[in-house]
């Protein structure tokens, strides 16, 4: 009954159109010169005749270009009240999903030469388009990775010595957090991979970005998302912001509290995860959230960074020693498991690794560890024919194993006349090289399998730690299986050059 009433009125109505629109032509034309007579009543007709084409017209842009002279009459008139109001409806009238995408292109734009607007401007049009993608009815995800091209630009901003585009960084951070907060159920998480992204991008542009990012955070954390309300979030944003470095006068003096604090709350972790490394191989089943671990590697790797600087640049008794070097140990493969789960900051992780096997405070248990901890989990992604995932965790078995024969035939020259657990008997030694020689040449046939580009690098690493092992205790085995694992190597990048040759000869 309503539809047939809409239609009855649409009919209707359209009998007039010829009608209202030569009335806006006549309208328009008498009202955009200025006469004595007061138009009150002509600027009624004028907007009557406006909302009846609204009403049934089928182009609603077309409309809306009309209002828009009608405004130039109130401008004319001095009517500027009016203006204003009818400027609103207007832009209001062209809301539509397009909008958003537009508003979209022009604000990169705008970031992209951010010299030649005024600050406050740039701010402003950012943060009214993140509403306006908000506000659309396109999917949220196009709000997210709107924010991200817009946070990138910025961070790529040729002026990155003046505070305008951390300012703006702020101000979109503000923005997203503030229209998250008013959607009841909003998936922070979302948010938190935008926070993540900045933090780990302000490190790398210095201390001004970190300053200004941390603020704002901290900020975040206080404003729009209460302890009370979502505590998870509270604490993640308090964390991104103390962990990033404040250059002044009392950084060091609080640095170790803050470490202290992270590595209370990374042991766990670190424990759950390096306890459940098998069940990391996708498939199989996760008792921690998966959803949560690239939250949870973003702390892990807050911890190991700050460490590692903190011990770099300075000698702190608190933040040093076997305790400290040992969480460094268990959260940096904690954090290898996790890259290889979710393929997150996987280049990262492989150097953190790295950097902690080749450490001076390392142990040849701390090694047994790593290389018993990493070639059971290449092998699980092995069995499940994932020779991508098992290089990775095998190229780490390599570093590990020869790391450890060097190490324990350094120890055992010092201290041949001291026996100790780590210093092992000459037999031993050579029995450990043995094994390491075999499993180092299982390790290379997967490398090669997959295609890994590494593999000459990592024989070269091989032979040079044999080399010094065999330079300190006399009769080490002969690195065949490895010596027979580099000429297959050489035989199959012979091969692939002449099939790459005989390509280009025949013209395919």
């Amino acid at each position: 009954m309503v539809k047939d009433r809409a239609l009855t009125t649409r009919s209707i109505a359209n009998q007039f159109l010829p009608f209202i629109s030569k009335s806006i032509s006549s309208l328009h034309k008498r009202l955009s010169v200025t006469v004595p007579a007061p138009p009150d009543d002509l600027f009624r007709a004028y907007e009557f005749c406006l909302e009846c084409c609204e009403l049934v017209s089928h182009d609603p842009h077309a409309v809306q270009l009309q209002r828009l002279a009608l405004i130039r009459c109130y401008q004319h008139w001095g009517w500027f009240t009016h203006a204003s109001n009818d400027g609103m409806r207007f832009l209001e009238g062209l809301r539509a999903p397009g909008l958003s995408s537009d508003m979209g292109k022009c604000a990169l734009s705008i970031i992209r030469e951010a010299e030649r607007f005024d600050k406050g401007f740039v701010q402003s049009f950012c943060n009214s388009t993140l509403k306006e993608y908000y506000k659309s009815p396109l999917p949220k995800c196009h709000f997210y990775k709107f924010s991200r091209q817009v946070l990138s630009l910025l961070f790529m901003s040729k002026e990155t010595e003046t505070s305008q585009p951390v300012e703006t960084v702020m101000s979109v951070l503000r923005t997203v957090a503030c229209e998250i907060k008013v959607e009841p159920g909003a998936n922070w998480l979302e948010f938190l991979d935008l926070v993540s992204y900045c933090v780990h991008e302000s490190l790398l542009a210095g201390d001004v970005w970190c300053a200004g990012v941390s603020k704002q955070l901290s900020e975040i954390a206080s404003n729009y998302y209460n302890y009370k309300a979502i505590p998870q979030a509270n604490l993640i944003l308090r964390l991104y912001s103390a962990g990033l470095p404040h250059y002044h006068k009392d950084a060091v003096e609080y640095t170790p509290p803050y470490l202290d604090a992270l590595k209370f709350l990374c042991q766990p972790l670190a424990s759950l995860i390096n306890s459940e490394k098998k069940k990391m191989v996708p498939g199989r089943v996760l008792t921690c959230y998966t959803a949560h671990l690239s939250v949870i590697q973003d702390i892990f790797l807050q911890f190991c960074h700050g460490l590692r600087e903190f011990q770099r640049w300075t000698h702190h008794k608190e933040c040093s020693g076997t305790d400290f070097n040992k969480t460094l140990l268990n959260v940096a493969m904690a954090a290898s498991f996790i890259s290889m789960r979710t393929q997150y900051r996987v280049e990262i992780t492989g150097r953190l690794v790295e950097d902690v096997i080749a450490s001076p405070w390392i142990s040849p248990p701390d090694l047994k560890y790593l290389l018993a901890s990493f070639h059971d989990i290449g092998v699980a992604f092995y069995s499940m024919k994932n020779l991508g995932k098992a290089s990775l965790a095998f190229k780490i078995c390599i570093r590990t194993v020869w790391t450890c024969v060097r190490l324990l035939c350094q120890i055992h020259v010092k201290n041949e006349r001291k026996p100790s657990e780590e210093c092992l008997s000459r037999e031993a030694i050579i029995d450990f090289a043995s094994k390491a020689c075999g499993k180092s040449a299982f390790y290379l046939d997967v490398l090669q399998q997959h295609g890994a580009p590494e593999i000459n690098k990592l024989l070269v690493f091989i032979l040079e730690n044999w080399s010094a092992a065999e330079a300190l205790i006399k009769n080490l085995p002969d690195p065949t299986p490895i010596a027979k694992q580099y000429v297959k190597t050489q035989r199959r990048d012979h091969e692939i050059q002449k099939e790459e040759k005989d390509l280009k000869q025949t013209g395919f």
